[in-house]
């Protein structure tokens, strides 16, 4: 019974030492054409297109102070895939983007791609990017 018990420790030791981790990636956003010099840029990274610009639906959320007219914002260790960004300024610091009355945000906003929308907020299709390497994305803010 000892012999056994042994053999499967060391199994599962070998199992784990040996198999390939999966590769996880860093992207760098760039954001730009910050006219504003307060409050944070929000910032989330969404991985499927059914949950995509959902509040708390994000796998990552980022918020960074407004220091210059642009910033770069690190995530980390993504897996290869697809992905979305949007963010916003949060220029008046509630941790909202406000909207006007039919939904158009009042703060300047951004989408990976550049995606400006014209009639129709984006889908996840129309800002998505895949990941496959360290890479740099650049997003200008549309707004005041």
């Amino acid at each position: 019974m000892q012999i056994i018990r042994y053999l499967l420790i060391v199994s599962v030791a070998l199992l784990i030492i040996l198999y390939p981790k999966a590769k996880k990636y860093d992207i760098e956003v760039v954001v730009s054409n910050i006219n504003t010099q307060q409050g944070n840029i929000e910032l989330a990274v969404f991985d499927k297109s059914e949950v995509f610009l959902q509040k708390d639906k994000s796998i990552r959320k980022y918020s960074k102070p407004v220091i210059g007219n642009s910033i770069i914002i690190k995530v980390e260790d993504l897996p290869e895939g697809h992905y979305a960004v949007s963010l916003y300024h949060d220029v008046n610091g509630d941790k909202e983007c406000n909207l006007n009355v039919i939904g158009i945000p009042k703060e300047p906003y951004g989408f990976s791609n550049n995606f400006k929308p014209l009639i129709r907020q984006p889908n996840f299709e129309d800002c998505h990017f895949f990941v496959s390497e360290n890479q740099e994305i650049h997003i200008s803010l549309i707004g005041k």
